[in-house]
């Protein structure tokens, strides 16, 4: 009974172990979009007339965001 108790303390260390090290991967510098509002659905609209939204953008990570590519569907 004693070598089972063993067994698994040495098997949770492992397992921590490889928890604590998944968690530093998650700490590269790299940019993050965070939108509060991921969808905006307008209104119907007269053909011809122009319509705008502002959606707000926040970078989370660490390094600049580029934003390259905006499309609509």
């Amino acid at each position: 009974m004693k070598r089972y108790f063993i067994f698994a303390l040495i098997c949770g260390l492992f397992v921590a172990a490889s928890v604590v090290s998944g968690g530093q991967k998650g700490a590269r510098k790299s940019p993050s979009a965070f939108l509060p509002i991921k969808k905006f659905e307008f209104a119907p609209v007269l053909d011809g007339v122009q319509i705008q939204h502002t959606f707000a953008i926040q970078n989370k990570g660490t390094l600049p965001l580029d934003i390259l590519k905006v499309r609509t569907e």
